[in-house]
């Protein structure tokens, strides 16, 4: 995704009209309208602003989101990282050694 993208992205999951955002950074309607539709880049001294009135950071705004993780997969690296340290090499490894089966199971079928 580009900058117009992430930021029509931000600013929906915020809940915020264009309107509300060009107030909130102190910027005109048809600018912020300009920077959404990808017509012209926001400038380098309102993309903090932006990344804060969005909820998001700069690097996303740039870049795009990471990927978020559903639920469930957050909820096995949060427990993975609460294992106690001399039993994650183990654990890692057997964790690769099942996605190579399953893997390759999934090929064969």
């Amino acid at each position: 995704m580009n900058i117009a993208e992430n930021l029509k992205k931000a600013r929906k999951n915020k809940g915020l009209t264009q309107l509300a955002v060009a107030e909130k950074i102190g910027a005109g309607k048809t600018t912020y309208l300009q920077w959404e539709q990808g017509t012209n880049p926001p400038p380098a001294d309102k993309l903090a602003l932006l990344a804060q009135v969005l909820g998001v950071s700069v690097h996303d705004l740039l870049f795009g989101e990471k990927e978020e993780l559903d639920g469930s997969l957050r909820d096995l690296f949060r427990r993975f990282a609460e294992l106690p340290e001399e039993i994650k090499p183990q654990t890692t490894m057997m964790l690769r050694s099942l996605l190579f089966s399953v893997e390759n199971a999934a090929k064969a079928a």
